[in-house]
């Protein structure tokens, strides 16, 4: 009895902290996005054997996705807090994520030999994604209070993202990643939750200043992962991205 007394206190005690934080309906949404981004973590090796002979073809898809989720959503968000603060301020921000983990990964290069420190620099390549991973799941809920009905399309769009950059860690990488690397993107992601759930609701100034960065950080790996040179990309399959998105988008909305 006194098991069950305890179990009903937690339980309406972490449902309280949950609706007076982000509200039940953003939080089963975030829940959902982020069990299915730890599926894709966990999963993404048997998804690539599967894939294997269309990777470029999924690669530019998956980017087309991603980045018109970028410019129809997160930049028509940043124009909206323009308006609130200044042209100026999260426009910023949003460059300042495209420059840090550009800037973070540039100079991890100049200072690692791959071929002499390839676990050195796997951890700090893995490190920079589990920053990543917390920020997709962290700015999330803001956005489901807003767009709630979208959120198919943002598992969708970040989901192909996720399974791309994923792709390419484990070609890179291969044991190191498949073994222990993809359990500290679980990781990551599983932390973003925790911290959207047990903290209190950010600002509205500090949730537009995480979308900002999210937003530039997306880019970077979009255009460095998925939009490489036109002989390793597929310009049909990064324009199909781009219209299922966009053709998807308009259906949820009329609807």
């Amino acid at each position: 009895m006194y098991l069950v007394e305890i179990s009903q206190q937690v339980l309406s005690t972490v449902n309280y902290v949950s609706f007076q934080i982000i509200g039940a309906e953003a939080l089963g949404l975030t829940f959902i996005t982020a069990l299915a981004f730890i599926a894709i973590h966990l999963f993404s090796g048997y998804i690539h054997k599967f894939l294997h002979q269309q990777e470029r073809q999924v690669a530019s898809f998956s980017g087309g996705m991603a980045i018109a989720y970028v410019f129809i959503h997160l930049i028509d968000k940043l124009g909206k807090a323009d308006r609130i603060i200044g042209r100026t301020s999260f426009s910023l921000l949003c460059l300042m994520g495209f420059m840090i983990f550009y800037g973070l990964e540039y100079f991890a290069c100049q200072i690692i030999d791959k071929k002499d420190n390839s676990n050195l620099s796997f951890g700090i390549e893995l490190a920079f994604a589990c920053i990543y991973n917390f920020l997709i799941i962290y700015a999330i809920p803001q956005q489901f209070e807003q767009y709630g009905s979208l959120v198919f399309l943002y598992l969708l769009a970040m989901g192909l993202h996720l399974l791309s950059h994923n792709l390419v860690f484990a070609k890179e990488y291969g044991t190191a990643f498949t073994s222990w690397g993809r359990y500290m993107l679980v990781s990551a992601v599983a932390f973003g939750f925790f911290i959207d759930v047990f903290t209190p609701k950010p600002s509205q100034y500090t949730s537009d200043g995480f979308i900002a960065i999210l937003a530039g950080s997306l880019l970077y790996h979009i255009f460095k992962e998925e939009v490489p040179d036109p002989q390793h990309s597929n310009f049909l399959w990064f324009s199909g991205g781009v219209l299922a998105y966009t053709a998807l988008l308009v259906f949820l909305i009329k609807k």
